[in-house]
């Protein structure tokens, strides 16, 4: 994350995306105090508050039954619509991201009976979830809000049914040929990437939008006026092409070495004599297993 930070500043340096970029910024960007020099870390706080309220909501969600787990649903997305607030604000969207955790574990509970009960017409519903969720991250990216109703939080309706057998088909229908996508190496190898991806894609857009598509030949511009669907294309294939590129290597020279640094920190506890009292060492306790 802070490598992505480092480089969405020499990239700001560069290009001035965003004009107030300095080194106050850089520090606050640091420490999750701000994000607008690297958008992509306003999903990822979201997502790691989410993760401290996780095992709060898993354990209540271990406590119902099948109608607690929909009325708890029901109250998770009713709060957002009763708390005023901003449809932009990111309280919100941490609302909205904790329904879809929420989601995720009414799919580990009943994702496999839902599957069977769709019998044959699983993979049609599939794909008809696919491109309908396809189609709404397209809605929200483009703030089409005249579809949703001028408010955004009505995303979260269409959003949790879809994820849910998205979800569902996914990891209960293994060896289907809808999933076979997901088990080739090319798919298996963006999946370990997937991370550094999401963090340097940001400034890879602003570098090459500002050094491409803002100093156009005059014959670029003007096919881009008659075919801009063609531009839009190259322009997707050159960020992902050299994202994919710098996002392999952060994999291999940041992300693993950190991976292995942490399994050291672990085994390093796992000897801390203190934690026989913890896991019910023998000697002292008897056996409590």
């Amino acid at each position: 994350m802070w490598a992505s930070i480092f480089l969405s500043y020499a990239v700001a340096s560069l290009t001035g995306i965003p004009e107030n970029a300095d080194l106050r910024m850089l520090a606050r960007t640091l420490f999750f105090w701000d994000f607008f020099l690297q958008i992509p870390l306003w999903s990822l706080n979201i997502e790691m508050g989410c993760s401290l309220v996780f095992p709060l909501l898993y354990w209540v969600f271990n406590q119902m039954s099948v109608k607690g787990h929909l009325l708890l649903l029901l109250i998770l997305a009713a709060v957002i619509f009763i708390v005023p607030m901003p449809p932009y604000d990111l309280r919100v969207e941490f609302l909205r991201y904790l329904v879809l955790f929420h989601a995720g574990l009414l799919c580990g509970a009943y994702g496999t009976q839902f599957m069977e009960a769709l019998g044959g017409c699983r993979r049609t519903i599939f794909w008809i979830s696919a491109a309908a969720f396809g189609i709404i991250a397209q809605l929200w990216m483009f703030a089409s809000t005249h579809v949703l109703f001028d408010d955004r939080r009505w995303v979260l309706l269409f959003e949790v049914p879809f994820c849910f057998i998205l979800l569902s088909y996914v990891i209960h229908g293994s060896g289907t040929a809808s999933t076979a996508l997901l088990r080739t190496p090319w798919a298996r190898f963006l999946g370990k990437i997937s991370y550094s991806l999401f963090l340097f894609h940001y400034p890879i857009v602003n570098i090459i939008s500002f050094y491409v598509l803002r100093n156009m030949s005059p014959s670029v511009a003007a096919f881009n006026q008659h075919w801009p669907l063609i531009i839009q294309m190259c322009f997707f294939l050159a960020v992902l092409v050299v994202s994919i590129a710098i996002s392999t290597v952060s994999y291999y020279w940041i992300e693993k070495p950190s991976i292995r640094l942490g399994r050291k920190f672990q085994l390093k506890s796992q000897k801390n004599p203190w934690n026989g009292l913890v896991t019910g060492n023998k000697s002292l306790w008897g056996n409590t297993e």
